[in-house]
């Protein structure tokens, strides 16, 4: 049996021109990548880092905030449970 002409026609073109193609495209992804991440933030990105930054500052000062108090009615409640047990 004779092999099919146009899947050698395939083989010995097509598969190396496919290739060459995927290879070619990996390098100028990889290529636009690099250059993504070589180049400084914009200024609309900073400035939302920046304002990121402040919020959790700000949230920060919450939570201790909200921890002060959870923990000063904790002790209060437990102090006030110690009085009526021991009455």
């Amino acid at each position: 049996m004779a092999p099919n002409p146009t899947l050698i026609v395939l083989i010995v073109i097509g598969l190396p021109v496919i290739c060459g193609t995927l290879i070619v495209l990996t390098l100028l992804i990889l290529n636009a990548m690099k250059k993504q991440k070589a180049g400084s933030p914009s200024p609309d990105e900073t400035r939302i880092i920046q304002e990121l930054h402040q919020s959790l500052l700000r949230l920060e000062k919450r939570i201790d905030a909200l921890e002060t108090i959870y923990f000063e009615n904790d002790r209060h409640q437990k102090g006030n449970t110690r009085n009526e047990n021991i009455r």
